[in-house]
């Protein structure tokens, strides 16, 4: 990960310098695998949909895993919509 040389000695089926470069692969693998499975999962149209306007949500590794609302837009008509369904029962 840090392209350093491996310590002089060290066996030959060694692969990082160090833990920390170890460590700094796996964490890189796993966010590649993660953004692959999500991509997956949005091309075969197993992906989640926005409750309000049913667009797929958008898969990738900076968006929130439990994302329910495609937008700013959506999440608020969706709480507008609750709250009338809200004050419907209180009239009543």
């Amino acid at each position: 990960m840090c392209h350093e040389l491996l310590p002089s000695g060290s066996a030959p089926r060694r692969r990082y310098c160090s833990t920390a470069c170890k460590s700094a692969w796996f964490r890189q693998y796993r966010r590649n695998a993660r953004a692959l499975d999500l991509m997956a999962a949005h091309t075969m149209g197993r992906g989640p949909t926005c409750p309000t306007c049913g667009h797929r949500l958008a898969p990738g590794y900076f968006t929130r895993s439990d994302q329910a609302f495609c937008g700013g837009r959506c999440r608020t008509a969706a709480w507008r919509e609750r709250a009338r369904k809200g004050s419907a029962k209180v009239a009543v």
